[in-house]
């Protein structure tokens, strides 16, 4: 689960990603009726309200982002695990949520047991010794 403080930056890295400029409003006065503002024609009304829908596009684009990826539900562990919880990975994509903390064991021997979100690990497979060989849930 996130602090507010992470939700709040995820948020905002999700708003800053969305690329506006795909956005076009059929009129000016459609623009300033989105923002909530009366049409006014002077030039800094403008830039206000062009600033105003600006954010609020990519803030509900965040929004939705994040609502969708909430939504989702947890996937469930495929393998069986060992007697200290490690699971074989099988090279098919993250095996649990992304946003579950787990510990990861690598090819060559070596094991991260920091607890560390499943989103934040490269879950590909390119036949070396750092590929992921077995995982399990943090404790």
């Amino acid at each position: 689960m996130r602090t507010n403080e992470e939700y709040e930056a995820y948020r905002d890295k999700l708003a800053a990603e969305y690329d506006v400029a795909r956005v076009q409003f059929p009129s000016t006065e459609a623009m300033y009726a989105f923002v909530g503002l009366p049409f006014n024609s002077g030039f800094l009304e403008h830039l206000e309200a062009a600033f105003k829908a600006e954010a609020k596009l990519r803030y509900m684009y965040a929004d939705a982002m994040m609502e969708a990826r909430d939504s989702k539900p947890e996937k469930e562990p495929a393998n069986k695990a060992d007697a200290e919880g490690w699971m074989p990975y099988d090279g098919q994509g993250m095996p649990c949520d992304e946003n579950q903390e787990v510990n990861i064991r690598l090819r060559d021997g070596t094991e991260d047991t920091k607890p560390t979100c499943a989103e934040l690990w490269d879950w590909d497979v390119y036949d070396s010794d750092t590929d992921i060989v077995a995982w399990r849930l943090a404790k």
